[in-house]
């Protein structure tokens, strides 16, 4: 279970209580978990809101308590279920690693026109990240090592406001789990990422999210394949420092040595 406090007006605290007798509560509650700022990897992170995960039980009752660090009083909003459930609460995020769980999720996302299977023609239990890329490039979107049967569809702008695009989605890439590859994206605009389950499947997941500049030659980023891209990457490869974002394993491979050095010379000699 999910609850947060995120979008209240004070700083919050927050703290669950556990009962498994409804009719006798204040002889058998006891603590099961509580927060005061939301810690990283969490609803609302880095705030002064708060957020708890936790497992919980049929025929438990668990009691929800708000109140205020040191006294702090307001108007509180409390999140029973993800906060990005509709994409105008889509969170915004960079690249790196998200956990999520749509298991009290709706699905508010438009119907699918591809990656239909089975008659399934829906991101079902939807939660919802936008992504905003600084430089144009190629997007990358995975629910890798998730424990569901996932599902994952791209819209350039956002698809609640109306006019927006759709780009891609996929259904199985590796077993039951999703993936949309080196998708082209421009800077400055906004990329909707949808993640969900297939047909009634729900449970956790972790969404990857990666970018990579459309031109691999221009290893500093400065938008021209020169020299100082050469210089850069020289640099990096013998163990310099590297350009943000980048690094001396050029193919990927997991390892640096002379094949990632072959690899850049080949790009820079095809340009931009």
């Amino acid at each position: 279970l999910v609850i947060s406090t995120c979008g209240s007006g004070f700083d919050t605290a927050l703290a669950v209580f556990e009962t498994t007798n409804w009719g006798d509560a204040l002889s058998t509650i006891y603590q099961a978990a509580c927060n005061d700022d939301a810690p990283a990897g969490t609803e609302c992170a880095s705030t002064t809101q708060s957020s708890i995960r936790l497992d919980v039980f049929s025929q438990h009752s668990y009691f929800i308590r708000v109140s205020g660090y040191n006294g702090a009083a307001g108007d509180y909003v409390l999140n029973v279920g993800p906060t990005n459930d509709t994409c105008d609460d889509a969170i915004q995020i960079g690249t790196g690693t998200y956990t999520f769980n749509n298991a009290l999720a709706n699905t508010d996302g438009p119907i699918l026109n591809s990656c239909v299977s089975a008659g399934d023609t829906q991101v079902n239990g939807d939660l919802w990240y936008v992504y905003t890329p600084l430089q144009s490039g190629l997007l990358t979107a995975d629910t890798f090592t998730s424990t569901f049967d996932t599902k994952l569809a791209i819209y350039q702008h956002s698809p609640c406001a109306g006019g927006s695009v759709f780009l891609a989605c996929n259904d199985d890439t590796a077993g039951l789990q999703s993936k949309i590859e080196r998708l082209p994206v421009v800077a400055g605009q906004d990329y909707y990422i949808r993640v969900g389950g297939f047909k009634t499947n729900r449970g956790a997941g972790t969404l990857h999210v990666a970018f990579e500049r459309s031109c691999p030659a221009d290893f500093d980023g400065d938008g021209t394949a020169d020299f100082f891209d050469y210089d850069a990457f020289v640099v990096c490869f013998e163990g310099g420092a590297c350009p943000p974002g980048r690094t001396a394993d050029f193919d990927g491979d997991g390892t640096v040595d002379f094949f990632d050095y072959d690899a850049f010379v080949q790009a820079f000699e095809s340009g931009c």
